[in-house]
């Protein structure tokens, strides 16, 4: 290889890198054995920094769907409002 064909090859994987990091949910945190239980606002805190763009399940011991509750957060820098519909344990991908 020429040095010009390794410089453009370098440039070039740099941008894909760039183009990866930047999405938004390669900038987040695993959250593991997190217990959510059934029927009740459950606070899940984050650690991001600041509000988290979502969440994903990636997780889960039992059938059951989890959604940010309705309940205003006032501190949603620090922390998720959770609700499920059956009480689990589940490790949480959030960004």
């Amino acid at each position: 290889m020429k040095d010009g064909d390794v410089i453009r090859l370098q440039a070039n994987i740099n941008e894909a890198l760039r183009t990866i990091e930047n999405l938004p949910w390669m900038n987040g945190v695993l959250l593991e054995n997190i217990v959510l239980t059934s029927g009740v606002d459950n606070t899940v805190n984050h650690g991001l920094g600041r509000s988290p763009n979502g969440f994903v399940v990636i997780d889960k011991q039992v059938t059951c769907d989890v959604w940010r509750s309705p309940t205003v957060n006032n501190l949603t820098d620090l922390s998720l409002l959770l609700r499920t519909s059956s009480t689990a344990t589940v490790k949480l991908w959030v960004f």
